[in-house]
């Protein structure tokens, strides 16, 4: 009998692998100036481990472990399904309540509680104007199916922030993710 691998992991991995394909191609032009924003939904990408990640949220509604393919390291995933509002923290090389996120992900068409925020204020609900007045100008723009948009902001740090703007011009769901090098 053949192992199955479940579909979401099978998302997961090709979200992880283009994430990180994309993020090494944006060029010097288009990168963001100033110190990177680090933190979505009180998650800090380079310093919040699991541990106070549950204690700001409470415990995940699910846990997924993720296998470790040679592409990309194994790691966990934590879930929380709140108010509407999908969060998913990732860890690599999962040590437990100890690893530290190094990618913060939030699907929903507001923020509630600063869940769905970024460190600089800007979240679900927000629009493109929005990105400009807190990001500025460098980033690049790219259209996807069915009317949406996904922006990227990245800084020379390789730190990248991910907007997904609904058909409507509205960010509805949002991926931080701290440089992969």
């Amino acid at each position: 009998m053949k192992p199955q691998i479940r579909p979401a992991v099978i998302m997961l991995f090709f979200s992880l692998v283009s994430t990180v394909l994309v993020a090494d191609d944006l060029p010097d032009r288009l990168r963001a100036k100033g110190d990177s924003d680090t933190t979505l939904s009180g998650i800090d990408v380079y310093r919040s481990t699991v541990k106070e990640v549950i204690a700001k949220l409470g415990q995940p509604t699910k846990v997924i472990d993720v296998p470790d393919t040679g592409l990309v390291a194994g790691g966990r995933n934590y879930e929380w399904k709140k108010g509407g509002l999908k969060l998913i923290c990732s860890t690599w090389n999962d040590k437990g309540e100890d690893s530290v996120a190094y990618s913060a992900e939030v699907w929903g068409t507001e923020a509630r509680s600063k869940i769905g925020d970024t460190g600089r204020g800007l979240g679900l609900g927000a629009t493109l104007s929005d990105i400009h007045r807190i990001y500025g100008q460098r980033m690049q723009v790219s259209r996807l199916e069915h009317g949406k948009v996904q922006i990227t902001v990245q800084w020379n740090d390789d730190t990248t922030l991910y907007l997904f703007l609904n058909d409507r011009g509205h960010i509805d769901h949002i991926h931080l993710l701290a440089s992969t090098e």
